[in-house]
Parts: structure tokens; C-alpha cells; sequence
């Protein structure tokens, strides 16, 4: 290869040449092996950018093997609410849509009777038929509005995440939260119904159709006396055995004319009654569509679904077509290679297994970017690292909401109408058992928000660190908090509206007076008086109120002291909403009120005290029941605990360099 013309008369110089040949042979086969070798074993990493990607080259991304260990793709939004990419639509029972429940309806036409009262007795399902199928309307419109405030309130809700996660990712995350939605919603209907039941128990509500409590007039033997006197007596069900004057739960099976009347009962109330039956009536009804759905099923049913190929054909020059392109691309990537050799960077991947809390703290500060941490558990529920230190209101934990303290507040059994409404003997029982019912309301909403929300999951395939995680959970705490709240508020203000709307006489609520006179036919007659205060009507508007107070007997105009900001109203709750509890942080007012019970019942209770940066005596009870009776929320984050449930299996980070000199000679060398 080195022959020259001088060569052919010098031995010597032409055995040099031949030499030299030789030499270069064996270095160029050398740096062949040496090429070959090294880009065999040899593993390069390349960060490729691409800005702005669609959906399909992410899922094409994360669908190769080659690039989803490694893929990054941060969101330029962190938070998403949910009705972006998430929709609910809920089926209701049939009976919601039937005319059973719908108003005016011909079924409604049907059972509706004006006498219904003077004409069947008190256990007859015809009395009954009405306002259970009134209530049985409610609740469908109650749950209609609880479903649909609940689905527009989680659809509000934020997905929070820094990247872009997976797709089974994301439909992990969201099965949990609509798995947690559907636990929830359900608590929420079925609460608002107990509170009801327990305002219409506690205010001691007397039914429109005379289920619960029926009226005596009794003629006294002083024949100087102007008025009778009007009790109301209890009802019994369940063959004598259940009082409505001890429990609301009594009921019998419903009857027309002695034909029982299958799945249906009658009770104290219509609603309790109603929620202790059943709906076979419409048994036919829900076999044909049953039987509808199973032959739809069945038509288009299909184990053996499959999809056709295509085979693409193969042109007859393929070899020598794929041989010319074989040497043009051969020829410009020796060209490309030369330039590129001279200024390639590589990237070197490191991995750590099982890294520590402490090791992942140091890697996280010294390589923030390229740092990637998996967990092997990506969903991790909340109550594994968040808790909440709730301390109440003092008031409810005091002996002014236990059965002993509601047991001196308590009237009779038998209903003596002629009584001062503001005597605190005869408001003082609806007062404390409605504020005991809204601590035990707002009590139940935290524990059943808290048992959510603990078993509620945060899913993120990366380990977060401290900060992130903080910031997460304080927007988690505050999101609970705000939910919660809204629960109450909106459960006390369908109650609020319900009593509104009743206008029912009650032994707690105050709207109106009842007495009886003999009219000029001779006949007992009932007739009732609206209470007025400072000139202000029950009838014309439900905000009277009076201060609560103590006199000298039941129906004496006589005062002999008020209860500081303790409000009587034309409706118990609304008195509770106005009132504050002034007294009950005074030793002297309350020393004088327990002075005046004792006259009556012995007891003995002790002030309430105030905590430091708790409620002020004067906050209205209002204001405290917008915050859920609480005065410290006490959020805790614990990390340890979370990365130690996350338990990354290894964390990897990659370096950057330039390529040696002996790669760059090698690949060129090869590729001469």
C-alpha cells in the first residue's frame, strides 16, 4: 500500500513498505473490533424536547417501552377541576318518575279526600295515602337536589398534579374519588332525613291527620272559671304496645276497613311510617323491566368479538430499491457522523434502590430537575399521613345538652295551651334539645366527612417532596373544610325552609296559641291566636322575637327576670340561630336560673369557660354553627409517614457529558 518507484531497487526500503502495510492492517482491524465492540455494549441516553405534544404522541410515548420509564411532561396547569374530563349522570328509582309522587297526578286525584280526617280512623292507610306519598315526592325531590349540588360540588373539585400522570393513573384517581362520592352522597340524603325526624320528635310536632296526638277538652268542676282546659293525649300502634308520647318509631301494618294493605304502614308520623314500608305495590312494574333489560341484553350480547386485519402487499423490487436507499443513507450518515461525533453529549442514568428518607432529602436538593423517585404505592390514603385535632364548642360537651338538664326543661305529656311562651319552663326544653341536635348534626357531618376523607387517596406516581406535599394538604384541608361547611349549612337551611312551611302547632315552637270556647250552637270549638311581640305577628312575619325568661307561673304576664340574648321566635330554631350563650358563661346568671329550676327539680350544673382564642361569650349561635360547632380545626402533616406508604423502590437522575476522545476517534475511524 506504500509502494514507491525508489522501492523497486532498494530491498530494504520495499521491506518497510510492506512492514508498514502490515502495521496498518492490524491497527485499522484493531480500531474496527474496538468500534464494533464499544457501540455494542455501549448505552446512550438522549433528552429529546417536543413542545406542545398532543394526546397521541403522549400516548404513544407512554405506550413504548423505551421512553415511559424516563417520560416528563410538567402541566402548564396544576390544577383541573373535574367536570373537565369527568361526567356523572345518575338513574333514580322508577317511583321518581311515576305518578305516584308527581302532584296533581291522577293517582293524587284519586286518594285525595277532604274529610279524610272525620271519615277514617286514625290507622286507616286512606288517612295515610296522602302525605306519604307527599313525603315520598319530597324525598325524591331531596335526593334529586342532594344528588345534584353533591355531583356539581365534586365536579368543582380540583385534580391537582405537576406533570402529566398516566392514563391509569388518572382513572385510578378518579374510580377512588367517585367510589368516596358514592359512599358520601347517600350519608348526606339519609342525615338530612334523620334531622328532620329528630326536629319533628324534639319540637313535639302534632300531625295534620291526628296520627300522633289527639286533643280532650275537659270541663273543670269550678263552674266560676270562663275556659275548659285542652290536653293532648298520645296515640298508641302496634296492638297498645308503642306510646307516640315516648317514641316517633311506633307503627302498625296499614289497613283499609281490616284488609291489611301489603308492604305499608301507619305510624306516629307519615314520614316514619313511610320509611319503615315498602314499595311492592310496584312489583309488576319492576318484573317487566327486568325482563325488558334481559332481552336487550341478550340480543345484543356477543363472547366472540374480534376485529379483521389487512395484509399489505410487497413490491417485486424491494431488495434492489432498499439497496440503493441502504447506500445513499450510508453515504450522508458518514458525513452527519463526523459533525456530530465532535459535539454529542451523553447522558448517564444512576439508580439508587431503596433509598431512605435522609438519601432521597439529599438527592432531591443536588439533582431537583432529573431526580425521579417512583412509589410503589401510588395511591395513598389521607388518613395514613393527615389527621385533624378538632376541639367543639364548650357548649357541647357541657351538661346543658344531656338528658338530665333536657329533663328539667321538659314539659308534661299532656299539653297545657295556656302558658306564657317566653316562660323559660315552657321554650327552655325546644331551645336546648334543638341546640343539643345541632352539636350531635355537626358532630355526625365531621365524622362522616373524616371517615371519607380518610380513606379519600392522594395518587401521585413521583415521590412529593415535604414543601409540595404541605402545600397539597393544606389545599386538601381547606377544601374538606369549605365542603363540610357547605353540608351544614345546606341541611340547616332545608330544615330551616321545611319548618317554615309546616306551620304546625308544637310544644317548642311558638307560632300560635290554641284555646276553646262554646260558640252560639252550643259546641266546643277550637281557635287559635297568633302570638304577637312589640307588635310583630307570627302570621305576618315568622322574626318575632322575645327574650326568654322566668315568671311567677306558667300563665303569668308577672316577669321576674330575663335570660340575657336567650330569644323565643314563632320557630324554635330561629330562636337558637339569634340567641348567644351569654348566660351560660356567667356564674351569676346562671346561678340565678338554677335557683328558679331548683324551685321546681333539683340540679346543679357548672359555667361554661371560655378558650383561649375560642368563641367569644356574645357570638351568636349562628356564627358558631357556620364553623361546625368547631373551634380548632388542628390539621397535622406527618411526611415520614407518607414516604414511608409511597416506599420508592429506587430513584434514578441523569448527568450530562461530551463524549471521550476514543469515542469520537473510534466511530470515526470505523467509518472510513
Amino acid at each position: 500500500m506504500f509502494k514507491t518507484d525508489i522501492s523497486s531497487f532498494d530491498y530494504q526500503r520495499r521491506r518497510t513498505e510492506i512492514l508498514t502495510t502490515r502495521l496498518y492492517l492490524i491497527l485499522l482491524a484493531f480500531f474496527i473490533n474496538i468500534l464494533i465492540v464499544y457501540n455494542a455494549i455501549g448505552i446512550r441516553s438522549k433528552q429529546i424536547i417536543i413542545s406542545n405534544p398532543s394526546q397521541v404522541v403522549f400516548d404513544f410515548l407512554q405506550s413504548n417501552s423505551n421512553y415511559s420509564a424516563t417520560l416528563q411532561c410538567p402541566c402548564r396547569n396544576v390544577t383541573m377541576p373535574y367536570n373537565l374530563f369527568v361526567s356523572i349522570s345518575p338513574c333514580f328509582h322508577q317511583i321518581c318518575s311515576s305518578d305516584f309522587v308527581i302532584k296533581n297526578s291522577d293517582w293524587m286525584n284519586l286518594v285525595y279526600n277532604k274529610w279524610a280526617t272525620l271519615t277514617y280512623s286514625y290507622d286507616d292507610f286512606r288517612l295515610f295515602v296522602v302525605p306519604q306519598f307527599q313525603w315520598l315526592s319530597l324525598s325524591c325531590t331531596l335526593a334529586n337536589t342532594t344528588l345534584t349540588d353533591a355531583i356539581n360540588e365534586f365536579l368543582l373539585d380540583a385534580f391537582i398534579s405537576v406533570r402529566v400522570e398516566s392514563r391509569k393513573t388518572i382513572e385510578m384517581q378518579v374510580n377512588n374519588s367517585l367510589t368516596q362520592f358514592c359512599l358520601s352522597t347517600p350519608r348526606t340524603f339519609v342525615r338530612m332525613l334523620d334531622f328532620i325526624r329528630n326536629v319533628s320528635q324534639g319540637n313535639w310536632i302534632v300531625s295534620s291527620i291526628r296520627s300522633n296526638w289527639y286533643f280532650m277538652v275537659s270541663t273543670p268542676a269550678d263552674s266560676e272559671m270562663t275556659w275548659n282546659s285542652l290536653w293532648a293525649k298520645p296515640r298508641f300502634y302496634n296492638n297498645g304496645s308503642c306510646s307516640c308520647g315516648t317514641s316517633s318509631m311506633c307503627s302498625s301494618p296499614a289497613a283499609i276497613d281490616g284488609r291489611l294493605v301489603p308492604g305499608f304502614r301507619v305510624g306516629c308520623f307519615p314520614l316514619e311510617a313511610l320509611l319503615q314500608s315498602t314499595l311492592e305495590f310496584s312489583l309488576i312494574d319492576r318484573l317487566r323491566t327486568v325482563y325488558i333489560l334481559a332481552k336487550t341484553k341478550l340480543i345484543h350480547l356477543n363472547l366472540f368479538e374480534n376485529h379483521e386485519t389487512r395484509n399489505d402487499q410487497v413490491a417485486l423490487n424491494t431488495s434492489i430499491l432498499s439497496t440503493r436507499i441502504f447506500i445513499l443513507i450510508l453515504g450522508v450518515s458518514i458525513m452527519i457522523l463526523i459533525g456530530y461525533t465532535s459535539s454529542i453529549v451523553q447522558t448517564q442514568t444512576h439508580i439508587i434502590n431503596n433509598p431512605s428518607r435522609a438519601i432521597y432529602e439529599v438527592l432531591y436538593t443536588k439533582y431537583l430537575i432529573m431526580l425521579q423517585c417512583e412509589c410503589h404505592e401510588i395511591a395513598i390514603p389521607y388518613g395514613s399521613f393527615l389527621s385533624l385535632s378538632l376541639e367543639y364548642h364548650p357548649v357541647c360537651s357541657s351538661a346543658f345538652i344531656t338528658d338530665t338538664w333536657l329533663q328539667v326543661t321538659r314539659r308534661d305529656d299532656n299539653l297545657d295551651f295556656a302558658y306564657n311562651p317566653e316562660d323559660f319552663f315552657y321554650a327552655g326544653f325546644g331551645f336546648f334539645n334543638t341546640l343539643a341536635s345541632l352539636c350531635s348534626l355537626a358532630q355526625t357531618i365531621l365524622n362522616n366527612s373524616l371517615h371519607v376523607f380518610n380513606r379519600n387517596r392522594l395518587v401521585s406516581g413521583q415521590v412529593l417532596f415535604k414543601n409540595e406535599l404541605i402545600a397539597r394538604s393544606f389545599v386538601i384541608f381547606g377544601t374538606f373544610k369549605t365542603n363540610t361547611i357547605n353540608k351544614l349549612k345546606r341541611d340547616l337551611s332545608f330544615i330551616q325552609s321545611h319548618t317554615r312551611d309546616m306551620l304546625s302547632i308544637s310544644q317548642g315552637i311558638t307560632y300560635t296559641r290554641i284555646y276553646e270556647r262554646v260558640n252560639r250552637y252550643m259546641y266546643n270549638e277550637l281557635f287559635s291566636i297568633p302570638l304577637e311581640w312589640d307588635d310583630c305577628s307570627c302570621t305576618l312575619n315568622d322574626q318575632c322575637k322575645a327574650l326568654m325568661g322566668f315568671y311567677w307561673n306558667n300563665a303569668s304576664p308577672l316577669l321576674k327576670f330575663t335570660i340575657p340574648n336567650l330569644f323565643v321566635d314563632c320557630f324554635t330554631l330561629q330562636a337558637v340561630y339569634k340567641s348567644s350563650l351569654d348566660c351560660l358563661f356567667n356564674q351569676t346568671c346562671l346561678d340565678a336560673a338554677q335557683n328558679e329550676i331548683r324551685s321546681e327539680r333539683p340540679i346543679n350544673v357548672s359555667v361554661l369557660q371560655a378558650r383561649p382564642n375560642g368563641f367569644l361569650h356574645t357570638t351568636s349561635i349562628n356564627e358558631i354553627i357556620d364553623t361546625l360547632m368547631v373551634e380548632r380545626w388542628g390539621e397535622n402533616i406527618q411526611y415520614a409517614r407518607y414516604y414511608e406508604q409511597c416506599s420508592p423502590k429506587q430513584c434514578s437522575y441523569s448527568l450530562k457529558y461530551r463524549m471521550n476522545a476514543l469515542y469520537v476517534f473510534t466511530t470515526i475511524a470505523g467509518s472510513i
